[in-house]
C-alpha cells in the first residue's frame, strides 16, 4: 500500500484538527472548573461578610418548634423584625444555591465543601414548611430542599 504525498497530508491534516479538538475540549472543561471555583469563592466571601454571618447567627440561636411557633416568637417570616430577616438571607442564599447546582453551574461537592447545607436546612425546614402550607404552594425554598437532598458525588477526588 502506497501513499502518495497528497494522502499523506490529507491524514497530517486530519490528525492536527482531531488534536486541535481533543485540546479545545479539555480547555473548556479546565475553565468550566475554573469558573466554578470563582463563583463559590466569592459567594464564600459574600457568606462570610459581616451581614450574613450575624443573620446566621441569629437564626441558629433562635429556638422554635414549628411554624406556628416561630411566628408567635419572632413574628411572621415575611416581616422586617431582626430574626425573619434572618431567615429570609439564609434560605433566599441557598435556594440560589440550590438552582446553581440544579443548573449545574456550581458543583454539589464544592458547596457541600463550603457549606453544612443540613445544619442551615434543618432551621429552615419548619418556616419553609408552614410557608407552603399557608401560601398553598408547596415550591417555596424547593431548590433548597433539592440542594439539602442532593448526594454528593460518589467518587471524589
Amino acid at each position: 500500500m502506497e501513499f502518495d504525498i497528497t494522502s499523506i497530508s490529507a491524514i497530517v491534516a486530519a490528525a492536527g484538527v482531531i488534536v486541535g479538538v481533543v485540546f479545545t475540549v479539555l480547555e473548556l472543561r479546565h475553565l468550566h472548573t475554573q469558573r466554578q471555583t470563582d463563583l463559590v469563592m466569592r459567594l464564600w466571601q459574600q457568606s462570610c461578610g459581616e451581614e450574613n454571618v450575624k443573620a446566621w447567627s441569629r437564626l441558629a440561636i433562635a429556638e422554635y418548634q414549628d411554624f406556628n411557633d416561630f411566628v408567635k416568637k419572632y413574628g411572621h417570616p415575611f416581616s422586617e423584625n431582626p430574626v425573619p430577616i434572618a431567615f429570609g438571607m439564609t434560605a433566599r442564599f441557598f435556594e440560589g444555591m440550590g438552582i446553581a447546582v440544579h443548573r449545574k453551574i456550581v458543583d454539589i461537592d464544592l458547596v457541600r465543601d463550603f457549606w453544612d447545607v443540613g445544619m442551615e436546612w434543618k432551621k429552615v425546614k419548619p418556616i419553609a414548611e408552614g410557608l407552603r402550607k399557608e401560601f398553598s404552594i408547596p415550591e417555596i425554598f424547593e431548590w433548597f430542599e433539592y440542594l439539602r437532598m442532593k448526594r454528593r458525588k460518589e467518587n471524589r477526588n
